[in-house]
């Protein structure tokens, strides 16, 4: 890979072979000059080594053991290759017609991170979806990004939940300057999110960044093997970022917070929720924060 690699598409996978299949075929339909794809197989056995191998498109590294899912994603951000932009896809994120040409045109601005708007179709939709994208069509989902248009702005204005709920923990589709990411110093990957720990290491609150609403890719609600445990990774995970947004950019998404857990906790409750139930830890620090605000 030379310096003139203009973007870098980062996919880390573990044995979805065949969701795989299907992200790269969408990708290579729409891949233009200056554009990479590099692929982290995190010690698969169900054959995707042997496929990507085969490939002569695309960059590959195999992990000689499961790194696990953090320490695959994190790699996106210690990457050896070089290019100015990193856009970090999951191997069930399929890019829809125009979504690479449409960045490129993005990356001339001198934003920082710039925001990929994303769409959420249902499972029972797949097979016409996959059919929308063969004939070069926008599927039709459910978009994360609540405004419309293009403009700059600073990263900590994305994070408010009125632009998308997204941008509050779901960092998948993210693409960020590669010069401008900060490794934190830590002991272990448990330390952080690695969907935005490294951000919230490296961007501050006059970070540029770019909001474009036109949709970049499309997967699946549902299809994630970590649906299951939502109502757990739900308000551990965004319990993190409200303290870490907090502290950095001096954000209060507390009120906002506690609206959603309300949901998650009746979930819970009521027995609909297949999830572990949160720690009481967190119960007891979500209870002097709330504490905190009603006062």
């Amino acid at each position: 890979m030379t310096n003139n690699t203009k973007l870098l598409i980062y996919i880390p996978t573990y044995n979805r072979v065949e969701r795989l299949k299907k992200c790269l075929k969408y990708l290579k339909k729409e891949l233009s000059a200056g554009v990479e794809v590099y692929i982290s197989n995190n010690g698969s056995t169900d054959g995707t080594a042997e496929y990507i191998d085969s490939l002569d498109w695309v960059t590959v590294s195999h992990n000689e053991n499961n790194i696990g899912a953090k320490g695959n994603f994190y790699k996106a951000f210690q990457l050896e290759k070089k290019a100015g932009y990193v856009w970090l896809l999951g191997d069930d994120d399929y890019v829809v017609p125009g979504s690479i040409n449409g960045l490129l045109g993005l990356l001339d601005q001198g934003a920082d991170f710039i925001f990929c708007n994303t769409m959420a179709a249902p499972l029972e939709d797949m097979t016409s979806t996959f059919e929308q994208l063969d004939r070069g069509q926008l599927p039709v989902g459910i978009i994360k990004g609540k405004l419309q248009g293009t403009y700059k702005t600073f990263f900590p204005d994305l994070l408010r939940p009125e632009i998308a709920d997204t941008l509050l923990g779901e960092f998948m589709c993210l693409c960020f300057r590669q010069n401008a990411i900060k490794i934190p110093p830590i002991d272990s990957l448990e330390e952080i999110f690695p969907h935005t720990g490294v951000l919230i290491n490296s961007f501050h609150v006059k970070t540029p960044a770019i909001y474009c609403s036109d949709v970049r890719t499309v997967n699946f609600w549902g299809s994630q093997e970590w649906i299951k445990d939502y109502d757990y990774l739900f308000p551990t995970g965004m319990h993190y970022l409200a303290t870490e947004y907090q502290h950095k950019y001096n954000l209060n998404l507390w009120p906002y917070y506690f609206k959603l857990l309300s949901q998650s906790l009746k979930r819970q409750a009521n027995g609909s929720s297949m999830a572990k139930p949160i720690s009481a830890e967190v119960k007891a620090d979500l209870f002097d924060k709330l504490i905190t605000i009603l006062n």
